[in-house]
């Protein structure tokens, strides 16, 4: 058999393999999820003096609440209780779910906390459960519930009612411009005020965040991010070992941390450049504002929590002068060129091989991805026939090699034949 005859050959081959392996092997049903992991996010009530909790600083850095309970607040920059008579009791105000819908993604809020609950991107079909991707786990408090960290005192947002506006939330149409969501809590002693605004784009998974606080003076804003990201594999043992956090410090470079070796609380300093958690396809990621705005996090707190592969995370801001900061959340994929265009080093959140592996691996990998992303958006074929295309690709390329090195073969073996 001539060279010609061997390479077709290896074509009909490598595409019966790719079409029998489907048959014979059909995907496994997806897997029901522990029912444990839904109680893997604490109450979020504020944890008493001790070790450092999740979204908390040390005792030693901000000290608790201070002030009369019973007395009018002393003036601005304090953090005092309102009277017992006036303080909102969590259930007394209905609870709501607020819903931002796009071509892209579908968000849920809740007007307690104002946390986000819930994240389905819908470009991309999970394997744990009909329906779209699910960033966050179902029955969990979700992430962005945020406190408040004073010279003088503390208070824990995330279990008190906000004010929505819109109340029905938003629809997000393709070509379509940009929408916003606001939520508010005023203190009921009127002494502070809290609100963030959401900035949504209808082609983008980037959100834009802007927090304003009145009525108290160099703060700090912990931001919980929640306890890692939900499970889309139909195996729960195929994204086990990729959940975790990962950091990008500006000194010190990328850190990356499996959820399973959190057991115990971490403080991880800035300046950072961003904080993510991440599964094995998709990223929740909290960076800082671009241009003019603020270029830093101030860091990222991480303790156990209840559940497989579960950690408590959280990360830190300092308000501005003025009361404010802007920020930027993604949540989306791990498709290279997106988190490339960050230029901070994102799409290094999961990274490939060993560290000693990566200045070798990266430009490969990187050059692979790029043939394939590109061959996959122009031929608008699915990546089974991209890798066949790739494969042929490859095997044309390296023809001369392979004769060449295949008559060196021959002719040693006739020679030791003779």
């Amino acid at each position: 058999m001539n060279q010609e005859a061997r390479f077709l050959l290896a074509i009909t081959l490598m595409i019966l393999v790719l079409v029998g392996t489907n048959l014979l092997f059909p995907p496994i049903p997806p897997e029901e999820l522990d029912p444990s992991l839904a109680d893997s996010v604490t109450s979020g009530e504020t944890a008493e003096a001790g070790p450092v909790a999740p979204g908390q600083v040390p005792a030693e850095t901000v000290p608790t609440i201070v002030g009369d309970p019973q007395q009018p607040p002393a003036g601005q920059g304090v953090l005092t209780e309102a009277p017992p008579q006036a303080i909102v009791q969590p259930g007394t105000v209905p609870a709501e779910t607020i819903m931002v819908e796009g071509p892209l993604y579908r968000f849920a809020f809740s007007n307690y906390g104002g946390r986000l609950t819930s994240a389905q991107l819908l470009q991309f079909p999970s394997f744990a459960h009909e329906g779209p991707a699910e960033l966050f786990l179902e029955g969990g408090t979700g992430a962005l519930g945020a406190q408040i960290q004073a010279d003088r005192g503390s208070l824990d947002l995330r279990n008190l009612p906000f004010e929505v506006v819109p109340r029905e939330g938003r629809r997000l149409t393709e070509g379509g411009g940009s929408q916003t969501l606001t939520l508010t809590y005023r203190h009921p002693s009127g002494a502070l005020t809290f609100e963030t605004t959401y900035t949504f784009e209808p082609s983008s998974y980037e959100v834009g965040v802007r927090t304003e606080v009145t009525g108290v003076d160099r703060a700090l804003l912990v931001s919980d991010m929640g306890t890692g990201l939900a499970y889309n594999e139909a195996r729960q043992a195929d994204e086990a070992r990729i959940m975790g956090y990962a950091t990008n410090h500006l000194r010190e470079g990328i850190q990356a941390v499996p959820m399973r070796k959190v057991d115990e609380d971490q403080v991880v300093e800035g300046p950072l450049l961003w904080s993510a958690l991440k599964s094995k396809y998709f990223l929740f990621a909290v960076l800082p504002g671009s241009g003019d705005e603020e270029q830093y996090l101030g860091g990222l707190i991480a303790g156990p929590a209840p559940g497989d592969d579960q950690a408590e995370v959280a990360v830190t801001q300092s308000l501005g002068t003025n009361g404010s900061t802007s920020y930027r959340l993604f949540l989306g994929p791990q498709e290279r060129e997106l988190l490339t265009a960050y230029g901070n080093g994102l799409e290094e959140a999961n990274p490939f091989g060993y560290r000693w592996m990566r200045v070798v691996v990266r430009p490969v990998v990187a050059i692979v991805l790029t043939i394939l992303n590109f061959l996959h958006s122009k031929l608008n074929v699915g990546y089974g026939w991209v890798l066949i295309i790739f494969g042929v690709m490859m095997r044309v390329l390296l023809f001369p090699l392979n004769q060449k090195t295949g008559s060196r073969l021959f002719k040693r073996m006739g020679s030791f034949y003779q």
